[in-house]
């Protein structure tokens, strides 16, 4: 990701103008990205297995994912046909994207609000919610793969001004903790436009569909986006706030964790509207958190109830996810990832 911003711009176009792009993607995150979307039954396991075969390091992710405590193989798998066969393709290929794409970015200095591990973990809590959200018993019919690619990117914007405007999005970040209200309405008040605005313009580099990022351009306000994607962003504002009452990493705001003040929760026309829906979702949801958030995302993951995270998992996820800096803000949680689940489902039956 380049910039050139002497000065904070006036608009969207001044900056998009000033030079700000995404980095290039390798070819093998280009090849990753078309087959995220392609249904389950369509994905090559070996053109999939060849594919990976040519980058050492993918390679070495996908031994290490089959060899955790999630899959627990009999045997140390070191085949990769046989490592890709037993996480299953739809799961490879995703967890690959999230993989690639975090690695293709910059390494941006934290700011006081904003962390990139923290903000890494959450987009992959956001994709997997969308993903599993995506099912015709949820009313959903949009494709899990472009779902799953929506919730990974929806936060680029916020990368990409964390770097050409730090201290003006730090300050967005600032007010919208302070005030409680959504960033997106202080981001257009101090910028003149929004990170997820921002995003959808800077994905086009990426040959993203144009269906996507219109999904992750109007998601905070779904009611707004053109009819054929507004039950898709619909569906990520609502991963988007699992993910937030998940405690996997963190956006830099302090979350939203209320489903009731969803469009989908809101419009009443969505199963997910019901409460007895809705807590089987979640229940689901949080369950494939707690199995496999370490695996993915790697240490500092608010998983259990405090002082509870399992120390086997937490030394697994030093070895496969990302690292994080000891002194990188970590993610403000005040309860634990069972506690918060008790709160919601509470709340929801009364």
């Amino acid at each position: 990701m380049t910039t050139n911003c002497p000065v904070a711009p006036n608009s969207l176009d001044e900056l998009l103008n000033s030079g700000i792009t995404l980095p290039p993607l390798p070819a093998v995150g280009v090849r990753l990205l078309r087959m995220a979307r392609q249904p389950i039954d369509q994905i090559d396991v070996h053109k999939l297995a060849g594919m990976v075969d040519t980058d050492p390091s993918l390679a070495l992710r996908v031994l290490k994912l089959a060899n955790s405590s999630f899959y627990s193989p009999v045997n140390e798998v070191t085949n990769l046909g046989q490592a890709l066969m037993l996480i299953g393709p739809q799961e490879a290929v995703q967890t690959l994207s999230y993989f690639v794409l975090s690695n293709s970015m910059p390494r941006i200095k934290d700011l006081d609000h904003f962390c990139l591990d923290d903000f890494w973990a959450h987009s992959w809590a956001c994709a997997m919610a969308a993903r599993m959200l995506c099912h015709p018993a949820n009313g959903i019919h949009a494709l899990p793969g472009d779902l799953y690619l929506a919730g990974l990117l929806h936060g680029v914007g916020k990368l990409a001004l964390a770097q050409a405007l730090p201290g003006e999005f730090d300050k967005c970040l600032f007010e919208a903790n302070q005030s409680g209200r959504p960033l997106h309405i202080v981001e257009r008040e101090q910028l003149g436009y929004t990170e997820t605005e921002l995003a959808q313009r800077l994905l086009q580099s990426w040959e993203l569909p144009e269906s996507i990022r219109l999904v992750i351009g109007n998601y905070p306000d779904p009611g707004v986006a053109p009819d054929q994607q507004r039950e898709q962003a619909a569906v990520l504002q609502f991963a988007q706030i699992v993910a937030n009452m998940s405690g996997i990493g963190s956006t830099g705001v302090i979350g939203e964790t209320d489903l009731d003040n969803s469009w989908l929760v809101n419009q009443g026309t969505s199963p997910l509207a019901w409460p007895e829906l809705r807590e089987k979702a979640l229940t689901e949801i949080m369950a494939t958190f707690r199995k496999r958030a370490m695996s993915i995302v790697g240490a500092g993951v608010n998983l259990g109830e405090a002082g509870m995270e399992d120390p086997d998992l937490a030394a697994e996820a030093d070895q496969v996810g990302p690292k994080r800096s000891k002194s990188s803000p970590q993610p403000k949680t005040s309860v634990g990832f069972f506690g918060k689940i008790k709160k919601v489902l509470s709340s929801l039956f009364g």
